[in-house]
């Protein structure tokens, strides 16, 4: 008994669910020509169509889910990254941001000093010129001058509380 040959055309339709264009792929043309000469039991290709019908959504399922750890490893990666980079990057800038704001309390002292020292030379001037208006006019005692502005002591001030007072602005 003789088993009728088989419809390849039929087998991948249901193994693949589209028509195949005419090619076994890999196999070359020897084997597309042979296929058509061979003959294989019914049971057997329909048990191999429905086996691998149930193993394709498995498949996907599998794909799916490596998809989505590999999703969770590159975004943890990222973030391990850009954790890391900032860590490295704004220490330094940290660091940079207190020495400026030490500056700008330095400057505005300075600021503070200079304007103390800009009223006591006015106010020296004033008196200068009152005692030689006196002494012109009358034998009366001059007027006290007025007191030297108070300058503080670099030593004193220690804003960033640390114990070394040398600082490194490289």
């Amino acid at each position: 008994m003789e088993l009728p040959p088989i419809d390849e055309d039929l087998i991948w339709e249901e193994v693949c669910g589209g028509q195949k264009k005419n090619r076994v792929y890999g196999k070359g043309a020897f084997f597309s020509s042979s296929i058509k000469s061979r003959t294989t039991s019914a049971n057997s290709v329909s048990g191999r169509a429905s086996t691998n019908q149930n193993f394709v959504p498995d498949l996907r399922e599998q794909i799916h889910n490596l998809n989505e750890e590999l999703f969770q490893r590159v975004t943890q990666q990222t973030d391990e990254r850009i954790s890391k980079l900032l860590d490295t990057r704004l220490a330094p800038l940290e660091k940079t941001q207190k020495k400026l704001e030490k500056l700008e309390r330095a400057i505005e002292k300075a600021k503070k000093e200079k304007l103390k020292q800009k009223r006591w030379n006015e106010a020296y001037v004033s008196y200068y010129k009152k005692v030689r208006a006196s002494s012109s006019s009358t034998t009366a005692p001059p007027p006290p001058p007025p007191p030297p502005p108070s300058i503080s002591s670099d030593e004193d001030y220690d804003d960033d509380g640390d114990e070394d007072d040398t600082e490194d602005y490289s």
